[in-house]
């Protein structure tokens, strides 16, 4: 362990490590420390965990590994293991999900919440710091479960201090883990100087001076630069500080001298750094033919070549394993690989591979095993580890085709993890083989997706036609795969351009679930009915059908629900299917979900959760080479903006793609251009031309048509238009509105439906349709049922009703304040002042904020029951109890569940003086 004094130039970040820990008693942190490699953060890392220790805080450290980052919790298993006598003490639930964490059980992946609050308890018990090294290659799991704990710390004294590499392939994950962040710089000038000369005091002045410069303040590269070690009685001089040959060759020279036993073992550990002890002495045995002992690693351990932690080898430095492996000669390669293939029975994939490592030409039955393993690392949910192998299989295969296929199949899966690049390789190469029919689509269908415009139509036919043919030779995965990419194809398409027929009978063959969504994407009213049996009239269904292993059917049903308006089912679908992809590194796939999950919440007034998810959908589609899901995310970025009033930065959006859609014909995008524009111009009262964007949607001869979408913006049209006068208009599409509106059975388009009646209805029956309006549950989401209330109010002062006009528009005013939407605040605020409504007079009563269902949810809350013991309660879920939650808070003005109890008595005591 290195003391500060020991750590030269870093007094500033020691200086912040120990107020970290002198604090942890009141609060807890959890931040990262980011940096280049070899820039110094194991030391701090060391520094931490010494001066922790010697001040009685338990201290649980473990490291990434490059082999394990795939695995699901291979960090927190090696992190808790020390807390594992502690268990029993936990709540039966957060209990089991341990066991397939700590991997004592096989058992599929366990709930991610009960993992999170089940570390929250094990580590809180007492003041603890978790300390994890080379955080860029920490499992995805195991971040996760990381970043939970990290946001609740706070008050906990847990301290969580994690260093990674910046600009590592992997780093993305930890900039988005919630930690707070410090960049480990590189030493100072005078500290460089003093680090070389204490380092290395031998070396003549001006050589020092020569390594400080190519350096660059980077320690490692500091003390590596002359090898760090004495080979042959002398120091070498004069490396190069970049990761070039040089610079392996350089750390391979830290191997020179160890044993022969040490290095067999070390080359054994090169080639596969997953291997556990055992495993590494066992084909070391194996190799020179008698028992090996773990006194035989001792050298390379006294050299700092290597590191054990709970049984686990690992070299010190990425570039030492590289060394390593590559100085050794081919054929130890090969003899540490066919040995590993022996000895990995129990895992299938890692066996197969170091078989095929043992090939130096085609090799058929090789070629399929590494394809049988490419498939079960799909269903361990690592398909970054299946490209590779498929790449591999490829390579070996015997016939000219199967390479091709297997190519195709790698090119695919890189397309979902969003790797253009690699997408755009692989494709190439499979285009210098003998290709299939089939496989020749799949060529063409990779060459087009990357394009600003949709699929043409007789693509997204074929690609219908060879997915017919898959599911009837029984490959339903590839059958899925395609039939997916025909509906994906033609969902930016016009109406006249989806290959609607062809797709529908494809679906026939496919699992019940699959085939619904698929049907409802292709002809979205006749599938609307059964989409909604299948996932059931509440958030709980949606849930429970969206629990899978693959992100694939929760995506798909989330985007069936969407496009049918079922927003509130489809949300959580798609959060589902979001979890899943991030987590299996499906950038590609998660771009798509991340835009499609915005878009439900602009339909649901989620403003800020819908920018947030549109944001880093839009990043990630750009960088996949996805300009149509940029393009959507986008439009829902310009919808928030226009709700809150940034009006011409929105229109400058919206007219930026709609130009783009019109040109690519995007019908689809087009659309929801159209929607979007509406929604920006509704915000300012601009209402003429805002009837004309919606009347696009209706139009079935322009190349806006939806209808669908018209359906759930139809009480915007009906607003516009009995502003304008021309109430005529909307009253006749509304018998068209209702037939769609009975089809799908879409809560969205009967609130709209009801909405719009009331603004074109007259006297006592308007007053019926706005009541009714403000009654359903279904308009409960804070800004549709803002915009009600502010119509309503509207409506009554228009009829001289002033009085009454007051109290749905001060809730209104409140509505819209609460949601921070500026513009509809001054409309809300503009309308009151008419009404002789001074700032603070009246508050809305709970009655007029909160529905039946929300008030008796609210009420049990403010009681401190939990969403578990309400669901009980009132017969519903706990997600179904959180759903509501999320609605109330910004209803009331809170932002947690201490604020209720005082949020619904001042709101009683308002709502009497407003009725008094």
């Amino acid at each position: 362990m290195e003391s500060s004094s020991e750590l030269i130039g870093r007094d500033v970040e020691t200086g912040r490590l120990r107020d970290l820990v002198d604090g942890l008693h009141h609060h807890g942190f959890a931040v990262l420390l980011h940096g280049e490699p070899g820039i110094g953060k194991s030391s701090l890392l060391n520094f931490l965990k010494a001066y922790a220790s010697r001040h009685d805080i338990r201290v649980l450290s473990a490291s990434g590994d490059a082999a394990e980052t795939n695995m699901l919790y291979a960090v927190l298993q090696r992190l808790l293991r020390p807390l594992v006598h502690r268990a029993g003490a936990l709540p039966p639930a957060q209990r089991s999900a341990l066991p397939a964490v700590l991997g004592s059980v096989e058992s599929p992946r366990p709930d991610r919440f009960l993992v999170g609050t089940a570390t929250v308890e094990l580590l809180s018990d007492s003041a603890t710091i978790v300390v994890v090294d080379d955080g860029h290659l920490v499992d995805r799991a195991s971040l996760e479960a990381l970043a939970f704990v990290a946001r609740r710390v706070n008050d906990q004294p847990v301290g969580l201090l994690l260093a990674g590499r910046s600009g590592a392939v992997a780093a993305g994950r930890l900039e988005e883990s919630g930690f707070r962040r410090h960049r480990v710089e590189p030493l100072s000038e005078a500290a460089a100087v003093a680090f070389l000369h204490r380092a290395h005091p031998e070396a003549p002045a001006n050589v020092r001076a020569q390594w400080q410069r190519q350096a660059g303040g980077n320690p490692l590269l500091l003390r590596e630069l002359p090898l760090g070690r004495k080979v042959e009685g002398g120091l070498a001089f004069g490396l190069r500080p970049t990761v070039t040959p040089t610079l392996v060759r350089r750390f391979a020279a830290q191997t020179f001298g160890l044993p022969a036993e040490t290095l067999t073992l070390l080359i054994i550990l090169a080639a596969d750094e997953g291997t556990t002890l055992p495993e590494v002495l066992e084909a070391g045995a194996r190799l020179i033919r008698r028992p090996m002992e773990v006194s035989a690693l001792l050298p390379a351990l006294d050299a700092d070549v290597i590191s054990i932690d709970d049984g686990r080898l690992s070299f010190r430095h990425p570039l030492v394993r590289a060394a390593t492996y590559q100085y050794a000669s081919p054929s130890d390669r090969l003899q540490a690989h066919r040995v590993l293939s022996h000895i990995a029975t129990h895992d299938p994939a890692r066996q197969a591979w170091h078989a095929a490592a043992t090939l130096v030409g085609p090799d058929g039955p090789a070629a399929n095993s590494l394809e049988d393993a490419a498939h079960l690392a799909l269903r361990r949910g690592t398909p970054d580890a299946a490209v590779s192998i498929l790449e591999r299989a490829a390579k070996l295969s015997e016939d000219p085709a199967e390479c091709g296929r297997r190519l195709l199949d790698a090119a695919e899966l890189a397309l979902q993890l969003g790797d253009h690049d690699r997408v755009l390789r692989l494709a190439g190469m499979a285009t210098g083989c003998a290709l299939r029919p089939m496989d020749r689509h799949r060529v063409r269908w990779l060459g087009l997706v990357h394009q600003p415009g949709p699929v043409p139509a007789t693509v997204a036919e074929e690609a219908a036609h060879w997915a017919r043919r898959a599911l009837e030779q029984g490959n339903q995965s590839r059958g899925f795969h395609l039939l997916r990419q025909a509906v994906e194809g033609g969902l930016w398409a016009g109406e006249s351009d989806r290959p609607r027929r062809s797709i529908l009978a494809a679906a026939e063959h496919l699992p019940n679930r699959e085939r619904v969504a698929v049907e409802v994407l292709a002809a979205p009213t006749a599938g609307a009915g059964a989409l909604l049996k299948l996932l059931g009239e509440n958030t709980a269904s949606a849930h429970n059908v969206g629990i899978a292993v693959s992100g694939d059917q929760p995506a798909l049903l989330g985007c069936a629900a969407t496009r049918v308006g079922h927003f509130s089912l489809a949300v959580p679908l798609l959060s589902e299917a979001g979890f899943v992809f991030r987590a299996q590194g499906l950038q590609g796939r998660l771009a798509s979900t991340l835009v499609e999950q915005a878009w439900a919440q602009i339909h649901l007034g989620r403003h800020a959760a819908a920018y947030e998810n549109a944001a880093e959908g839009i990043q990630l589609a750009e960088q996949a080479a996805q300009p149509l899901w940029a393009s959507a995310g986008k439009l829902v970025v310009a919808a928030v903006r226009g709700a809150r009033g940034e009006t011409g930065a929105a229109l400058a959006m919206t007219d930026t793609i709609e130009i783009e859609s019109s040109t690519h014909q995007a019908g689809g995008l087009l659309a929801r251009a159209q929607a979007v524009r509406a929604i920006t111009l509704m915000a300012v009262a601009r209402h003429e031309p805002a009837l004309t964007a919606l009347l696009r949607l209706f139009d079935p001869t322009g190349a806006a048509y939806d209808p669908l979408l018209g359906c759930w913006m139809f009480g915007d049209l009906a607003e516009s238009a009995g502003n304008l006068g021309r109430a005529a208009e909307a009253r006749a599409l509304l018998p068209a509105v209702e037939e769609i509106a009975e089809q799908t059975g879409a809560a969205r388009a009967r609130a709209a439906i009801c909405y719009a009646k009331a603004l074109l209805s007259a006297g006592d029956e308007a007053e019926e349709h706005f009541q009714q309006a403000l009654a359903d549950d279904s308009s409960s989401e804070p800004f549709g049922r803002a915009r009600r209330q502010l119509a309503y109010g509207e409506w009554l002062r228009r009829r001289r009703r002033v009085a009454e006009s007051r109290l749905p528009l001060s809730a209104a005013l409140a509505g819209f304040e609460a949601l921070r939407l500026p513009a509809w605040t001054d409309r809300a605020q503009r309308e009151a002042r008419v009404a002789g409504l001074r700032s603070g007079m009246f508050a809305e009563p709970r009655s007029a904020v909160l529905s039946p269902a929300d008030l008796k949810i609210a009420q049990l809350a403010s009681e401190g029951m939990s969403n578990r013991e309400i669901g009980r309660h009132l017969f519903l879920s706990h997600r179904t109890v959180a759903a509501h939650l999320y609605r109330i808070f910004p209803k009331l003005g809170i932002t947690s569940r201490v604020q209720l109890h005082a949020a619904l008595a001042e709101l009683d005591s308002l709502g009497a003086s407003a009725t008094a």
